[in-house]
């Protein structure tokens, strides 16, 4: 039964991939009855951690689901497991507690501002082996004037001021800053305001 569970979870080719029906996933799903028998007989004697089994039930019950929503609903045939794995997801929370200093619990605000501080981070990092350089994807990021010919949006904020009426003259600014409407999304940047008071907090 092991061996089997072992393929099944390893499978890197089309032939052991995990089909819907298939003795593989069944073999997954009487593992599952397995262990709760398992459980029941042993009466809490000889029985794993049940830390381990509800690794197992876990794991296996969520194989089981994702083999059913990518064949059904995005029309795969097939699954394969090798790849499967939570260290990408430990790696963060690694990262998060690691941020908290010499706290390694932190809270549940500390946790969402640290991961949307990280989300910051390395907003522009090239695919590894990709055949876009990386002085493209930073230009992106690049705060320098998109377009230098265009009125400078200082004299056009200090004009405003002077009116005393800003509200009647937002599309105004809209048009002095004159960015092609395809360009808007790579131009404009927005900060989370949790962000921005963590950082402002962190500098004080």
């Amino acid at each position: 039964m092991m061996n089997t569970l072992i393929k099944v979870m390893t499978s890197r080719f089309k032939s052991e991939a995990l089909w819907p029906n298939s003795a593989g996933a069944a073999a997954l799903s009487s593992f599952l009855e397995y262990i709760t028998k398992w459980e029941c007989a042993a009466g809490g004697v000889g029985f794993i951690s049940e830390t381990t089994a509800v690794g197992f039930r876990v794991t296996l019950s969520s194989v089981l689901s994702l083999l059913e929503y990518v064949t059904k609903e995005l029309r795969y045939k097939y699954l394969m497991t090798a790849n499967f794995s939570q260290d990408p997801v430990e790696n963060l929370f690694g990262i998060v507690r690691q941020s908290s200093g010499c706290n390694d619990h932190p809270t549940p605000e500390q946790f969402l501002i640290t991961v949307n501080c990280l989300s910051f981070y390395s907003l522009a990092r090239p695919v590894t082996g990709s055949s876009v350089e990386p002085v493209v994807l930073t230009a992106l990021l690049d705060t320098g004037d998109a377009c230098p010919e265009a009125t400078s949006l200082q004299e056009t904020i200090d004009k405003l001021i002077a009116q005393g009426d800003l509200d009647s003259q937002r599309d105004t600014v809209s048009q002095e800053q004159a960015i092609p409407v395809d360009r808007n999304s790579l131009v404009q940047k927005k900060s989370f305001s949790r962000l921005v008071y963590h950082m402002g907090g962190y500098v004080a």
